[in-house]
Formats: C-alpha cells, structure tokens, sequence
C-alpha cells in the first residue's frame, strides 16, 4: 500500500468523502467527535453534512440522545449516549493524572461522590447549581481546575454528563446511571468500531486515540485480530475490518484528482493516530498544532495537506483566512469560497471577507 493509498482510505473510513444529512450517522461512524472547541465541533458537521443546519443540529439533539462528555484523552467529545456509556466503560479503569488533583486528590474524590449524590436526586444541575453546591461543602474558595477534576471524576464513573449545546462558560450537566458494561465487554466493541471508522491503524494508534493503557488493550486486540484484514505497510502490520477492493483504491485516487477537502480544528484525522506522518510531513506539523496544543482546520487538496484555515463570527457574517503552503489556483479558490458559503448557510450567515495569507 502506498502513502496515498493509506492516506485516502483512513479519510474514506472517516466518512469524508460521504457527505449525509443523519448527523448522527457522523458522530457514530468516528466514534464521536472533539467537543473541546463547541463551534470547531458545528464547523465540522457543517462541512460534512449536504443541507444540515444548526437547527436540524439542535433537532437532533433533542431527537436522539447526545451527550458531550470527557471521553478519550481526557478531552471533551460530542457522542451519541450509546457510544458514551460504551467508551466511559471501556475507560474505567483510566484515572485522572495525579496533577489534576494540585494535591488535593482525598478532597476532590469525596466532594465528587458528594456531588454526584445530590445531582441524583435533582437529575439536572447547572454551572451556578453546581458552584453553589462546591462552595457550601467547602466553605472556602475552590479552584476552577478542582472543580473541573470533580466534573471529570463524576462522568468518568459514568454518574453525569453535560448537555450537548453545553460550554466551558455555560454548562447544564445530567445524572446518569453507570451502564454496568465491564471494561472488558466494552473494549471488544469498541476496538472494531476503532478500526472500522480509522482504518488501516495498528493497536499502537487505537491506544492513542483512546488514551487507555496499551497493557488493558492488548489482551482484547489480540483476540480479535484474526477477524481483520492485515496490511503490510513500511514494516507494520496495519488493519481493517473489510477488505479493500484495487477498484475502490483506484476510485479514491481519481476521486481525489483536483478534490478539495475542508476540515474543522480538532479533527480526527490528526488526533485518531499516533504517528502524525501519514497526514503532513514533520516540516509542517507546526502549522497544524499550536505550541499550547490547538489543532487548526486543514485544507486537503489533490489528495495533501496544503495548508490551514480559519473562521471567526462578527456579527451576521462569518470572515474566513486562508493559509495555503502553496498559491492556489482560481479553481481551488472558488471550491473553497463554496465551502464557505456552505458553512455560513449551515448557521443561517453570509460570509464575510475572505483573505488569504501565505
């Protein structure tokens, strides 16, 4: 298999090239997707939805149950209830990083299973709810990164969840029962929902991705190996879950013939893996990550990573910046301004100025 091969086969995997109007449909297909920038997780719906709103987007959640959610790696995530009670069981036995506590750690554990008591009983708490709650169990200021520890504590034993239109600023928060699903029996549905929607990955980038130990992995990932397609690729052992057809390769290479591909920040296609070669060359990896950690939209063209993006919302319109690693040609720039209108209708907005920096 070559790069490119591997290249489009993870995109295709992803979903991609399916543009669908069941959202939901996108959020299961990755297994969720990162939540921890609210309007990066709309931007990415929107680009890869055919003629979704933001309505149709609240619709939805209120249709099917959705939650956001810290999930893998400890980042927020947008999923379907389904898959949260699924990923928030396979992850049990994660524990948050002993610095989360600022050495507190007995405190923040006993004011979690407090807290996660009268959230019982009320079913639903808000932000000021549940500040009130901390600060009259302390009686003495608490740290924002202790209550956030809490948080963390309470939905990774699968007691709460945040509301899916919540954010960091504003945030209702619901009661939950744990599934009882053993940590087991919920990693042996979840690596092959890994690796069909990631697909060709080797169990080094589910762990990644996951953020769960590779000791806790193993044993289940060996087990279910035999089922998957293997494929030899610069002297690893990758895997799918259904082979790949040499006529589907070559679709994917013409498909990919003057295409022009927008992602959202935070996208899968740089947080599914472990090795970040296979989607930008290391003299790049730069751009896509800033040095405190954010991962900036991507622009995909012939089938490379040819640059980042931005958006930013002023008003009724929504302004766009380019950083393209090459000049654009006339016909990429008109692909991309109908992206962008695609992005501002999905909101109900106009775009605004379009500018482009090299």
């Amino acid at each position: 298999m070559t790069p490119s091969e591997l290249f489009l086969l993870r995109l295709d995997h992803q979903g991609k090239f399916q543009p669908t109007d069941h959202i939901a449909q996108l959020l299961t297909t990755t297994i969720g997707m990162q939540a921890q920038q609210p309007r990066q997780t709309e931007v990415g719906i929107a680009l890869r939805t055919l003629h979704a709103t933001v309505a149709d987007l609240q619709q939805t959640y209120q249709r099917q149950p959705v939650v956001r959610s810290w999930a893998q790696r400890w980042t927020h995530q947008l999923l379907t209830y389904t898959d949260w009670e699924m990923v928030i069981a396979a992850r049990s036995h994660e524990q948050l990083p002993t610095a989360y506590y600022l050495g507190q750690k007995q405190l923040i554990l006993d004011l979690a299973t407090d807290l996660q008591a009268y959230l019982s009983q009320q079913t639903l708490l808000t932000k000021a709810e549940v500040n009130a709650f901390l600060d009259d169990a302390t009686k003495e200021p608490l740290a924002n990164q202790l209550r956030y520890a809490i948080l963390q504590t309470i939905t990774n034993r699968g007691g709460a969840y945040f509301d899916p239109a919540s954010s960091t600023t504003k945030y209702v928060i619901h009661a939950a029962t744990p599934s009882g699903l053993s940590p087991t029996a919920a990693l042996e549905q979840l690596i092959p929902r890994y690796v069909a929607g990631f697909g060709p990955v080797e169990m080094a980038d589910f762990v990644k991705w996951a953020g769960i130990r590779a000791a806790l992995v193993r044993p289940v990932w060996e087990r279910l190996k035999s089922q998957w397609v293997p494929i030899d690729y610069h002297g690893y052992r990758l895997y799918m879950t259904e082979p790949v057809s040499a006529t589907h390769l070559a679709e994917l290479v013409d498909q990919s013939t003057d295409q022009l591909l927008l992602t959202s920040g935070y996208d899968t296609t740089m947080t599914g893996y472990v090795d970040k070669q296979w989607l930008v060359t290391p003299e790049h990896q730069s751009d896509l990550w800033t040095l405190n950690g954010i991962l900036n939209p991507i622009m995909i063209i012939n089938g490379q990573v040819a640059g980042t993006w931005k958006f930013q919302f002023k008003g009724r319109k929504i302004n766009f910046t380019l950083f393209p690693w090459h000049p654009l040609t006339a016909t990429q720039q008109q692909r991309i301004s109908a992206s962008f209108t695609h992005i501002a209708q999905f909101f109900n907005q106009t775009v605004g100025d379009i500018s482009t920096q090299l």
